[in-house]
């Protein structure tokens, strides 16, 4: 079975969506069956959140939720959305005793259910909004809500797919957010929760804690595939109190399993974002994976395949030495230096670099002498790494037969 992850890019499900677009009847119909819900907490950072909300379509509800009466006073004053109703919550449960406590029966009323939140990375630092704050808001906002336009094209999507039953933003990337560069699990007990939520509220959908899950920090989402948990009555004491753990809450699991459960009901987890945040987020991946492999390039890391490879590389590289007592590297461009680098970080032994016969330019490569690959046998229990790229090993491998039975293996 498919995990969501990968029916997700396999099927075809992330959309780019255009800012621009059209109501027809339809997506009228589509807009008045659905609400947006909103938990906001902080009272600083309003102003930045009601540039998208007083920009919504007209003819869509709007709940404002808040365990903060000032924060609520403050969006009344500065809210120009007319079809807008405001509830107070507890400081407890956070986002999720919002949906499934106070706001459960409100919701259940409507066809689609966007939930969106304000973030704390956003607060202002010396006057000015921290970029990371921005880049989150610009996710978690800007690829749900971004335009009466873009709304306009959610729903469309919806229409015209009706195997998605989800919709989510990127995975939120930035400078110093690290969460979606592992396995969103956690070290803690989000994936037993999780287990036992599905198991609670008999959902048919497997778990792998080999396969990192989607999170539903915001998203739209069809209402009646999470009506299980809607109808649940779930109480402000079900979840923790404040302050929140950092991870493997009620909450932690609600958030990684909301993703799955379309799939009770046929349908798919898929992912949107406007079209001028997946550009920048193309140029964002471009240039830091260039970054990224410059600080890796010395050890020889050159491609996806060595950074993926590189623990089962090095277990390969010292078991070889172990049997070989004398080692070469074959190869004295950039794969034989960043293969050198990587032989001494793991402190096995190289006799010498070779190169193929007539291209010996040099006696010396650093330390080590240079000898042509003819000038191979007579050691004991000779070894040889091939340290080229792909379009090279077949040539060298072939020199290296030439020279008798000499073990070796491919570096990279």
């Amino acid at each position: 079975m498919k995990s969501i992850n990968e029916s997700r890019i396999n099927d075809g499900l992330i959309f780019f969506l255009s800012k621009e677009g059209h109501a027809d009847d339809k997506i009228n119909e589509m807009l008045e069956k659905s609400v947006i819900v909103i938990n906001l907490f902080y009272e600083s950072t309003l102003e930045f959140y009601f540039e998208y909300i007083n920009n919504l379509p007209d003819n869509i509800d709007v709940c404002i939720i808040s365990s903060r009466d000032e924060v609520l006073a403050k969006s009344k004053i500065i809210n120009t959305h007319k079809r807008t109703t405001y509830y107070h919550k507890q400081n407890r449960g956070r986002d999720y005793s919002a949906i499934f406590v106070e706001l459960r029966d409100v919701i259940r009323k409507y066809d689609y259910f966007c939930f969106l939140h304000d973030k704390k990375e956003l607060e202002q630092i010396d006057d000015s909004y921290s970029s990371e704050g921005i880049y989150t808001i610009d996710n978690l906002w800007g690829n749900m809500i971004a335009t009466k336009g873009y709304i306009y094209n959610v729903m469309e999507l919806f229409s015209k797919h009706p195997d998605i039953g989800i919709m989510l933003p990127p995975e939120r990337i930035g400078d110093y957010c690290g969460l979606w560069y592992r396995d969103v699990w956690g070290e803690t007990s989000n994936y037993e929760l999780c287990q036992m939520l599905i198991n609670k509220f008999n959902y048919s959908v497997e778990l792998s804690k080999d396969v990192s899950p989607l999170l539903a920090t915001s998203f739209w989402i069809k209402t009646k595939t999470i009506e299980k948990l809607l109808s649940y009555e779930w109480k402000y004491e079900d979840f923790p109190d404040e302050p929140m753990p950092l991870d493997g809450t009620i909450s932690h699991a609600l958030e990684r399993l909301i993703p799955y459960t379309p799939k009770d009901y046929g349908m798919k987890a898929s992912t949107v974002m406007n079209e001028a945040f997946a550009v920048w987020l193309y140029n964002y991946l471009q240039t830091n994976l260039r970054k990224l492999f410059g600080t890796v390039w010395d050890e020889g890391i050159y491609t996806i395949n060595h950074l993926i490879s590189r623990e089962q590389r090095k277990e390969r590289l010292i078991d070889f030495a172990k049997d070989h007592k004398t080692v070469y590297v074959y190869g004295a461009g950039e794969y034989g230096k960043g293969m050198i680098n990587t032989l001494e970080s793991l402190g096995i032994n190289i006799e010498a670099i070779l190169v193929s016969n007539g291209y010996k330019k040099e006696n010396m490569l650093g330390k080590y002498p240079i000898y042509e690959v003819s000038e191979l046998g007579g050691r004991d229990k000779e070894g040889v790494i091939i340290a080229v790229s792909s379009s090279l090993r077949r040539t060298f491998e072939d020199n290296i037969k030439k020279q008798g039975k000499i073990d070796y293996i491919y570096g990279f």
